[in-house]
C-alpha cells in the first residue's frame, strides 16, 4: 500500500469513528465511487468476514472486494460486516449477527447505501442516547422504513444488537450505534 493509500484509509477510518461518536451527524469520507473500495481496505482484513444484499452484479464487487482484502464472504448471520445496497434488506437484517451477553461486540456491522442524507423528502428518525445532546434528527431519502422498524426491534435488547452506517451517493455517512434510540416520524 502506497502513502497515499495508507492516508486516505486513516481518514476514512477517523470519519468512522466520528460517525459513531456523534450519531445522527453527517460526514464526508472525501471519496468517490470509482475509490468506494477504500471503505473495504479500511475496514476488512483476512481475519473478517462480509456479506452482500441487493447489488444486481454482486458477483464482480464480491470478486473485487475479496482480492483487494483477502476478507471471506458468508452468508448474513456469519457475517462481520453486512453490506446493503439500495436501501432494503428485503427482510435479511433480522438474521444479522446481534452478538451474546457474554460478547455483545460479536455482532455485525451493518453498512446501508442510500440515495441521500439530509434529504428534504426522506424517511425522518428522530434520534437520542449517547453522543446526543437532547435529540438529532436525520432525513435519509433511500431507506427502507420495514428495515428499521426491524433494527429498532434488534436493537431494543441492548447491549445486543446491531450498529449500523449509512452511506449515501455522495460518499457521506452517518452512524447509528445500538445504543441509540429512535423514533420514525410520519
Amino acid at each position: 500500500m502506497f502513502p497515499e493509500e495508507k492516508k486516505k484509509n486513516r481518514e476514512i477510518f477517523r470519519n468512522f469513528l466520528k460517525a459513531f461518536s456523534y450519531p445522527g451527524r453527517i460526514f464526508s469520507l472525501g471519496i468517490d465511487k470509482e475509490s468506494e473500495l477504500y471503505i473495504w481496505e479500511t475496514l476488512l482484513d483476512n481475519e473478517v468476514s462480509f456479506c452482500m444484499i441487493g447489488y444486481d452484479t454482486a458477483e464482480e464487487k464480491i470478486d473485487r472486494i475479496y482480492k483487494q482484502t483477502k476478507s471471506k464472504y458468508v452468508r448474513i448471520d456469519e457475517a462481520d460486516y453486512v453490506i446493503i445496497i439500495g436501501g432494503s434488506s428485503n427482510g435479511y437484517l433480522s438474521l444479522a449477527k446481534k452478538g451474546t451477553l457474554e460478547f455483545p461486540e460479536l455482532s455485525a456491522t451493518v453498512f446501508y447505501f442510500v440515495k441521500n442524507l439530509a434529504s428534504s423528502n426522506g424517511l425522518e428518525m428522530i434520534m437520542k442516547g449517547p453522543g446526543i445532546i437532547d435529540e438529532i434528527s436525520l432525513k435519509i431519502d433511500g431507506i427502507d422504513r420495514e428495515d428499521l422498524i426491524t433494527l429498532k426491534e434488534i436493537n431494543s435488547d441492548f447491549p445486543l444488537g446491531i450498529d449500523l452506517i449509512f452511506i449515501d451517493e455522495n460518499y457521506q455517512i452517518s452512524g447509528l450505534p445500538r445504543s441509540i434510540q429512535f423514533a420514525l416520524k410520519e
